[in-house]
């Protein structure tokens, strides 16, 4: 099966071997010298999360339940085991440090490198082109995200079981066998349980059968007479070869419905603005169009390209028709003459199909590691034309510079190709970096801004970070869950800067623009109820809880809400639905103990409170409320112990500051009254709070009083009832006022045996 025009190969013999181990030891250090330095790169805070760092069946290593999570259901229900097992592997090798985890990318990216030569050499017995193509394959920059991005493990440890299928069917090819057709199946089944983006390889076969293997006509020169073959003989070889792929696409098949089962749940709810099939088909094009031209001039490639919906010019779609239309035409004539023209051709064209959006996934119109292994038969088609027509310039006698000109503009092809693939990898040494490189060759990029702005906001650069976020929103982008999630990380970054009303409108915006995000119900119902909006705060966890009932963040926001409304009860059945989805959260018990309190079964709460802390030591809303129901009971002196050890875990929540300030200025035990400690401890509330408080400073004037400055006392209790009045709490402000009475009178305020529920913080999370 060699090549027959590979007349400047080396000669047979020992010669040859020394030039096929130098070529595969430059294709080793060529990917040293591209991807070595991504061992010196972080992880990236784009789905390597997701898949590693960040996902606890994936950290601990090979484990049992991880290694059946990996076989069942995978990341983001991605079904790829093998890869998942892979990197569960490196977590056991090297923990959770990227260094290991960006070796065994490159690793299976050399090793498929020198595969892919090795497997074309055996297939064609051409040395020149396929160092070629596998040099290509080894170095060009659009395989950069496939190797520099640790999420994209799939991608290599496919190619590496790709390698393997056809070097496998190679040797099947030059003697049929059951055993080496096993082997061709088994690596091709591996192959799929890595991506299963390898459905199209049995087409792939057929293929090659045609070239290089030339099994079309081989098959024919051996077929058997009709009277003494078999029924399979007496077949016409294309049928013969169609039906051998049966069983790889029996493999397909179960791929294909593992997937579709894995993934059902993810289609089904994907928040991606459905597209017309005619707006489908005109992205195929100008994608396929694209990634042909990014193949010869790889420049401006970014990790993620929006997807233009509606707004892809006529002409961009008319010249990407046109140029497809014209490479086949080139193909499809020289199908005899040059085969590796078609083969090349088609090899491109259909290792794309599952991924180039004829089905809509996501909001993406192309990316570049879906080239990892298409772009090969683009490789092939060139490298063979080229040599062709070399060979045809020395059959003709021409002068010998040609041939130096070849060799010498096919190694400036490739270290151009290597320089800009080293730049490219450059790019993804961490998070900020991908995603300013992404913003400076893209446009129209609500993704890349929203990422940036997170990166921003990690370095507390919220306006820079606000800035983004209101460009992501000028975008028309057809993602909504992005546009929704961009709405609520605006908010966040709004309410840190104080400015809570324009992130309560982001907050419903989020809500409006995807009214399916639960996660969106939840941040706007914590929103409303920090602003004391509990009616509404309510009303959107009872809907996060309908989309999805068995999620125990959202019983517990609706517990804590209405327990601020006073409804006690309810919200103790609420913790109990909580117990029983996340048996011994300490969150729920704390707050069912606070219930349980607050209806006045304190020696039942107590219990419970004990119990969270068991579950939670360093939990300080258990040991506050537990403090708090100990004083409820009498108790003052533990009570107030458990309040110091909430104040150490937690020194600047004002709550917890000035209820204990309160409780030290006011307590009718007179053994645990300190009014200094008290006046220090609401000083501090205050502080923290920029004056806002009103109860911090209530207890202020209380502490002052205990410690008999009564005029200062005074004082604190106007700036007290001022503060309540702007708050409109009516109520309050009336309570100040009867306690500065006793204090212009000389008295200090002494709370009754058992505290009124106005003497008590408003029941809200303690943060």
């Amino acid at each position: 099966m060699a090549f027959p025009m590979d007349s400047s190969s080396p000669d047979d013999g020992r010669a040859r071997t020394y030039w096929i181990w130098a070529i595969c030891g430059f294709l080793l250090l060529a990917v040293g010298l591209v991807f070595g330095q991504t061992v010196r790169h972080e992880f990236v805070g784009f789905d390597d999360q997701g898949f590693v760092y960040d996902n606890p069946n994936v950290t601990p290593g090979l484990t049992r339940s991880g290694i059946w999570w990996a076989l069942t259901d995978g990341p983001f229900g991605e079904w790829c085991p093998l890869s998942t097992l892979s990197q569960m592997l490196d977590c056991q090798l090297y923990g959770v440090r990227p260094a290991g985890h960006h070796l065994t990318n490159v690793l299976l990216h050399a090793a498929s490198s020198v595969l892919l030569f090795l497997v074309l050499l055996r297939m064609t017995g051409a040395v020149w082109p396929s160092a070629w193509v596998a040099a290509v394959f080894a170095i060009h920059p659009l395989h950069v995200e496939s190797v520099a991005w640790i999420a994209e493990r799939r991608d290599v440890l496919s190619g590496l079981f790709f390698m393997l299928t056809l070097g496998a069917y190679a040797l099947y090819a030059e003697r049929p066998s059951l055993v080496r057709y096993l082997a061709v199946a088994g690596c091709f089944a591996l192959g799929l349980m890595a991506k299963p983006m390898l459905v199209t390889v049995p087409f792939l076969l057929l293929l090659l059968d045609y070239w290089p293997l030339n099994r079309f006509r081989h098959a024919t020169a051996a077929r058997p007479k009709p009277a003494s073959g078999s029924r399979f003989g007496r077949l016409p070889v294309g049928w013969r070869l169609v039906l051998e792929k049966i069983p790889l696409i029996l493999l397909v098949a179960v791929s294909c419905w593992i997937v579709l089962s894995t993934h059902s749940a993810f289609r089904s709810t994907n928040p991606v603005e459905r597209l017309s099939l005619a707006t489908r088909l005109a992205n195929v094009l100008v994608s396929y169009a694209t990634y042909l031209a990014q193949s010869f001039y790889p420049v401006n490639l970014a990790i993620f390209y929006p997807h233009p919906g509606t707004h892809l010019a006529a002409t961009s779609v008319a010249g990407s028709l046109f140029l497809l239309l014209a490479i086949t035409a080139v193909a499809a004539y020289g199908w005899r003459r040059w085969p590796y023209l078609p083969v090349g051709w088609l090899w491109f064209l259909g290792m794309l199909v599952p991924v180039i959006g004829w089905v809509q996934i996501g909001a993406h119109a192309r990316a570049d590691r879906y080239t990892y292994l298409s772009q090969i038969g683009i490789s092939i088609a060139l490298a063979w034309g080229v040599w062709n027509a070399s060979s045809f310039w020395q059959t003709r006698q021409t002068k010998p510079w040609r041939r130096w000109l070849l060799a010498v503009g096919s190694g400036a092809a490739l270290v151009a190709l290597a320089a800009v693939a080293w730049r490219q990898t450059s790019y993804w040494r961490d998070t900020e970096t991908l995603w300013t490189h992404t913003l400076a060759c893209t446009q129209q990029n609500a993704l890349a801004h929203v990422n940036f702005a997170h990166c921003c906001t990690a370095q507390g650069k919220t306006e820079e970070a606000i800035a983004h976020l209101r460009e992501a929103l000028a975008v028309d982008s057809i993602d909504r869950q992005l546009i929704a999630g961009c709405h609520d990380l605006l908010a966040e970054s709004l309410t840190t800067q104080g400015k809570v009303d324009e992130a309560l409108t982001h907050y419903e915006e989020a809500v409006r623009v995807l009214p399916e995000g639960r996660i969106f119900h939840a941040q706007l119902a914590m929103a409303l109820a920090r602003q004391d909006k509990l009616d509404r705060a309510i009303a959107e966890w009872h809907e996060t809880i309908r989309l999805n009932p068995a999620l125990p963040q959202a019983h517990l926001g609706l517990a804590n809400a209405l327990l601020a409304q006073g409804d006690a009860s309810a919200a103790a059945a609420e913790c109990r639905v909580v117990l029983e989805l996340e048996p011994g959260s300490a969150d729920a018990m704390v707050t069912l103990g606070w219930a349980l309190a607050e209806q006045g079964n304190v020696d039942e709460a107590i219990p419970v409170l004990e119990q969270a802390l068991k579950a939670d030591p360093r939990n300080a809303s258990a040991q506050f409320r537990l403090g708090l129901a100990m004083e409820d009971r009498g108790d003052s002196r533990s009570g107030l112990a458990h309040l110091d050890q909430a104040i150490q875990l937690q020194p600047d929540n004002v709550l917890m500051l000035w209820q204990t300030a309160w409780i030290l200025a006011t307590s009718p035990d007179p053994s645990v009254r300190d009014g200094a400690h008290a006046a220090e401890l609401a000083t501090r509330a205050i502080q923290l709070s920029g004056g806002r408080e009103p109860r911090a400073l209530d207890a202020l004037a209380a502490g002052l009083a205990e410690s008999k400055k009564f005029s200062a006392a005074v004082e604190a209790a106007e700036r007290a009832a001022a503060a309540a009045l702007a708050r409109g709490d009516d109520a309050l402000v009336d309570a100040i006022a009867e306690r500065a009475r006793l204090y212009r009178q000389s008295l200090p305020y002494r709370q009754p045996a058992s505290p009124q529920p106005a003497e008590r913080a408003s029941p809200k999370a303690v943060e």
